[in-house]
């Protein structure tokens, strides 16, 4: 065809190379096959009936394939692909695809072999270097062995057997051996673990512990310093453990198959440091500090405020560190590897307080002073002549008030902060003070030469006594006593008493009361009528349960509850000895108490200078408490006493059928039923003092007169004529037999006698027994 071709090429050589193409095929003859490509294949191994996919291009016109001249099947599956089978008895070599065009040989020989079977090997673990015998089947024309992904050194022993060295850079992980026809996995072979870290640092037995770094999944074993303990593997780079008992500050080991590594710190077996206190308690920096605590012996850190500071360990228990210059006020922390001790109280940074001026120069307990200096904003302690000031404020730190306290003595003022103390350059004088009179007040017939006793504090050196404004005669007996007598003409008002330190002022006006007389015959203005007698009250509501005293001129007190406003209220009249309303007195009754709610049960005692103390059941608190009020006279309330009634007891639970003597100094003494306990009724006694003060040594609620279990019922009261009291009441709780008990003047069970009172009678008492006193 080719000669046909030159000859018609030579015949008509002015026609086109298409137009002769086109004679050509007109001729019946067709164009040279088209060239084909074989640029890969894959898998590049594998034994008879592997697929293998052959790619390349101009596949479409395959023809047939070929391994190692071996005649194989295929399909082609595009012009870039072909899939062909590897036939039996075929052997490593070539593959060939044929084609119109020629044959195209493959880029690379393909193996005919099983994929490698990798069965176990050994050792399972060790490091860099390690020989590993590998066991399995087909290792032939093996490519790679490798661990964990990093190829290694081997040799093929057999088509069973490899040895191979374990290479640098390779990890805990999976080994493979590979040849062309693929690759096959064995379990994991693991390196040596490593431990990287551990926190915390310390701590005692039974502290938790985790133990960072790598290769711990096979961990077998886990010790401090050599004692063993349990752990939980978390993952290949954790371990949770905990401190044994029996352990001492030592490395960690974690042991795997693969070895045994230590950490590269150890590990402190002991408690975290604690701060007790330190001295001084602040100062400014470069200051010395003595700080005391506890496992002081493997600090790694101290800080103030948080500023880390050189130290030095004194022993277990004391350290030395100097106030770093860039600190502030805050406490003050220690660490060891086990933890952090932080200290309660902070270290004042500053310097010690200065006392410049103070105002007023001098005065009695209770005087607010004000100072002027420098340190006063973290003032601790602020004494007056050696003696603490109970209440002191300091809202800047050049100013400070402080109160006098009762014990003060004339001297310095002394300012202390946590840096240290400074002292004022002149004394402050502390004055005179005044608590009370006794008694509180007298009769004017008696007045003159009468002997009263003031108390108080800082009295020595007194050299003027006064009875509002009238010099009277005096003894110092004490420095909390003077025994003064009253100068004629004195009148009730104040009593002063004056030292080079000040002039003191009883709290409470001295009363010399006058009265007028009662006639001869004190009965002569009463009625005789039966019909009539004298009102003492008429007015609208009820009027009800009065109770009487006399008024020490032949007349008398009438106290009652009355319903005019709705409610029970308290209401007091006066009456002399001619049968009148006294002078000044309402009609109907004064109003002693309209407290919200019920006051019933009224009693009433004279107060022995002209007055009455009256007292009663109130229910303004939501429970029956007991309060009580001294009326004057003049019908004004006595000095010191509330209005609407001072409270004598407002326990929780109920206080009822209370009963009232007076206390012989002006005040009263008041017994009464009490359920503060919920289960059972005691009897508890007040004694309040002529200004209406709860006496010193009883209690804000009363005294429990019979420390005796059960019930005890109906009390009643009597002075013993020192200021104590006598209480007589039945006891349930010992078949209702009469009782009583001798409290003294301070509230305290006289002695000798018993706790649960004594024995008066084994008859059983309905009602409260009657005292008096002999």
């Amino acid at each position: 065809m080719s000669s046909l071709l030159r000859r018609f090429v030579g015949a008509r050589r002015a026609v086109s190379f298409s137009a002769a193409l086109t004679a050509l095929l007109w001729l019946g003859f067709a164009a040279p096959a088209q060239a084909i490509t074989f640029t890969s294949f894959a898998p590049a191994g594998g034994p008879s009936g592997t697929q293998v996919q052959l790619r390349g291009t101009g596949l479409t016109a395959t023809t047939a394939v070929r391994f190692n001249g071996l005649d194989a099947s295929f399909s082609v599956q595009a012009d870039s692909l072909v899939y062909a089978y590897v036939p039996n008895l075929a052997s490593n070599g070539f593959i060939q695809i044929i084609s119109g065009a020629g044959t195209t040989v493959g880029p690379s020989i393909f193996f005919v072999v099983q994929p490698p079977s990798l069965n176990n090997f050994s050792p399972n673990a060790g490091n860099v270097g390690t020989s590993v015998t590998i066991n399995g089947s087909s290792f032939v024309s093996i490519t790679s062995v490798k661990f964990n992904g990093v190829a290694s050194s081997y040799s093929v022993n057999s088509t069973n057997q490899i040895v191979a060295t374990v290479p640098p850079g390779a990890s805990s992980g999976l080994v493979s051996v590979s040849n062309p026809a693929g690759t096959s996995f064995g379990g994991t072979f693991y390196f040596p673990p490593q431990i990287t870290s551990f926190t915390p640092g310390g701590g005692t037995p039974g502290t938790s512990v985790t133990v960072i770094g790598n290769n711990f999944s096979i961990t077998n074993q886990v010790d401090f310093n050599g004692v063993g303990v349990g752990f939980s593997i978390q993952n290949d780079n954790r371990i949770i453990t905990s401190v044994p008992g029996g352990a001492t500050t030592g490395v960690l080991h974690v042991t795997t198959a693969a070895g045994t590594t230590a950490s590269l710190t150890s590990f402190y077996v002991g408690a975290p440091p604690s701060i007790s206190d330190f001295t001084p308690t602040g100062g400014p920096s470069g200051t010395t500090v003595i700080i005391h605590g506890a496992n002081f012996d493997n600090l790694t850190g101290v800080a103030f405020n948080g500023v880390s500071v050189p130290f030095h360990v004194l022993n277990s228990g004391s350290l030395s560190a100097v106030v770093p210059g860039n600190t502030s006020t805050g406490p003050i922390s220690a660490t060891n590897p086990a933890g952090t001790g932080t200290s309660i109280d902070n270290f004042y940074v500053g310097a010690p307080p200065t006392v410049r001026a103070f105002s007023p120069t001098n005065g009695p307990a209770g005087t607010a002073v004000t100072l002027k200096g420098t340190g006063f904003l973290n003032a601790t302690r602020v004494r007056f002549g050696g003696v603490d000031a109970t209440s002191f404020s300091s809202s800047i730190d050049s100013v400070l008030v402080a109160t006098v306290p009762a014990a003060a003595v004339t001297g310095a003022i002394n300012v202390t902060n946590p840096a240290g103390s400074g002292a004022s350059a002149t004394s402050f004088g502390v004055g005179p003070r005044l608590t009370s009179l006794t008694p509180p007040s007298v009769p004017a017939s008696a007045a003159t030469g009468s002997i009263i006793t003031l108390t108080g504090d800082h009295l020595t050196g007194a050299y003027d006594v006064r009875f509002n404004g009238t010099l009277a005669s005096f003894v110092v007996d004490f420095d909390t006593q003077i025994t003064a007598y009253i100068p004629p003409g004195a009148s009730t008002g104040p009593v002063t008493v004056t030292t080079p330190q000040g002039t003191a002022t009883n709290p409470f006006a001295f009363e010399i009361v006058t009265f007028t007389p009662p006639p001869h015959t004190p009965f002569a203005s009463w009625t005789t009528d039966v019909l009539s007698n004298l009102p003492v009250s008429t007015a609208v509501g009820d009027q009800a349960v009065p109770a009487i005293c006399p008024d020490s001129t032949g007349g008398a007190y009438i106290a009652w509850q009355d319903f005019r406003g709705g409610d029970w209220n308290v209401y007091l009249q006066h009456v002399t000895g001619y049968g009148t309303i006294a002078q000044g007195w309402p009609q109907d009754g004064l109003l002693v108490c309209n407290a919200p709610s019920t006051q019933q049960n009224v009693n009433i005692v004279p107060d022995r200078v002209g007055g009455a103390i009256v007292a009663w059941e109130d229910f303004r608190n939501g429970s029956w408490d007991v309060y009580a009020t001294r009326i004057r006279a003049d019908r004004t309330t006595a000095a010191g006493w509330t209005a609407n009634g001072t409270p004598v007891c407002t326990a929780n639970g109920d206080q009822n059928n209370i009963t009232l003597a007076s206390d012989g100094l002006g005040g009263a003494l008041i017994a009464w039923m009490d359920l503060r306990s919920i289960n059972n009724y005691d009897i508890y006694a007040q004694r309040l003092t002529s200004n209406g003060q709860v006496a010193s040594g009883w209690d804000a609620n009363g005294i429990w007169v019979s420390a005796d279990y059960g019930n005890q019922y109906v009390p009643s009261i009597v002075g013993d004529g020192s200021g104590g009291a006598f209480v007589a009441y039945r006891d349930d709780s010992r078949n209702g037999w009469l009782y009583v008990q001798h409290l003294l003047n301070n509230g305290l069970v006289a002695s000798g006698w018993p706790s649960v009172g004594r024995l008066l009678a084994t008859a059983y008492v309905y009602h409260a027994p009657s005292l008096f006193l002999d």
